[in-house]
């Protein structure tokens, strides 16, 4: 269970998740060394966050073979998605056993990524959601998380992301610290 947060402030995207992992759909959690997000580097220098809720199995892949490619400026961060980074997510998945068991068209989680000064949200279908307010979050937090958002505009991005993952580990089991929070300036804060 997870609770990854994102929100963009000033053309700034920031991105904080908590370091628990669940496991057999019991209770039994552990803290978790790497982190649920992290940043990639395009080619062309652009920051990517990612953050990754679901199965560790997927978070490995990701941060160690997804490349992301040199961003094409006539199109929106969504079609860049879309055309470049879905395909060649399919094609890691693939070639390492990175699908759902049960049906291999599907990823165990969800990805959310934050790249210029946008969010988008890759779900288990592959399917691309730009989200159009200025915050969002995914996994078994993100409802108390969004409310703590929503509730917390006044605060630096800092601030309401650490009080709406305090939130999201008070009342949903299985979200817990350390948190990390990241910006695309290479802003890191791990809190314990």
């Amino acid at each position: 269970m997870t609770c990854i947060i994102s929100l963009v402030h000033k053309d700034v995207v920031w991105m904080g998740a908590d370091g628990v992992s669940t496991y057999n759909n019991r209770l039994d959690t552990q803290r978790l060394k790497i982190p649920k997000i992290f940043r990639l580097a395009a080619k062309d220098g652009t920051i990517w966050l990612v953050g990754i809720c679901g199965s560790g199995r997927l978070a490995q892949l990701v941060r160690e073979f997804l490349t992301v490619p040199e961003f094409d400026a006539s199109i929106s961060y969504e079609s860049e998605i879309i055309k470049n980074t879905i395909p060649a997510l399919r094609k890691i998945l693939g070639e390492h056993a990175g699908f759902q068991k049960d049906d291999p068209r599907k990823i165990d989680g969800g990805i959310l990524l934050g790249v210029g000064n946008e969010m988008i949200e890759i779900d288990s279908s592959f399917c691309v959601i730009s989200c159009s307010e200025s915050f969002y979050s995914v996994g078994s937090g993100e409802d108390v998380a969004k409310g703590a958002l929503f509730a917390t505009p006044e605060m630096s991005p800092r601030d309401r992301i650490l009080t709406a993952l305090r939130a999201a580990e008070q009342f949903k089991t299985g979200v817990g610290v350390p948190f990390t929070i990241i910006n695309t300036l290479g802003y890191k804060e791990t809190i314990p």
